[in-house]
């Protein structure tokens, strides 16, 4: 059994992705109400449909709410506590087939990431694991304060 341990130990020291979860959030086990409202096609689009080189290549679209617009386009200044913005996941270029989604919620100075399927229903969310991957995301335009993505 020391033996099988040892290996497993030898394996997540050499492979740093395992322990980090990068890409996406990790299962909660209870992920709780949505973190983002039925009204956010009213929020205005900050990234067109395009395909992202992460996120398991998915076609994608950035919306934000109205606190968090202003930060996101300007990259420039703090988002204020609250502000979201949720990442629309679809399997075609013409972002008419959605998968699901990701919001992010501006809290304490972090984000907080929730997974959604495409009817809105949360299974995941995460403080942690989306750390890894988005907090080197560069410097404007490109990224800002964990958004890796030019508008």
């Amino acid at each position: 059994m020391l033996r099988h341990a040892s290996a497993l130990l030898a394996l997540l020291l050499g492979c740093p992705l395992l322990l980090l979860g990068c890409p996406g959030p990790s299962p909660s086990g209870d992920a709780g109400p949505p973190i983002v409202p039925s009204d956010y096609p009213s929020w205005t689009e900050v990234r067109d449909c395009r395909r992202s080189p992460d996120h398991d290549l998915a076609y994608i679209r950035v919306f934000a709410d109205p606190s968090a617009e202003p930060v996101y386009l300007a990259r420039d200044g703090a988002f204020p506590e609250r502000a979201t913005l949720l990442k629309l996941e679809y399997a075609d270029p013409d972002c008419t087939d959605l998968d699901g989604m990701t919001a992010m919620v501006w809290r304490s100075g972090d984000w907080q990431w929730q997974e959604l399927d495409a009817d809105r229903v949360p299974f995941a969310e995460s403080t942690g694991p989306c750390v890894a991957c988005h907090a080197d995301c560069g410097e404007p335009p490109d990224g800002y304060l964990g958004t890796c993505t030019a508008p």
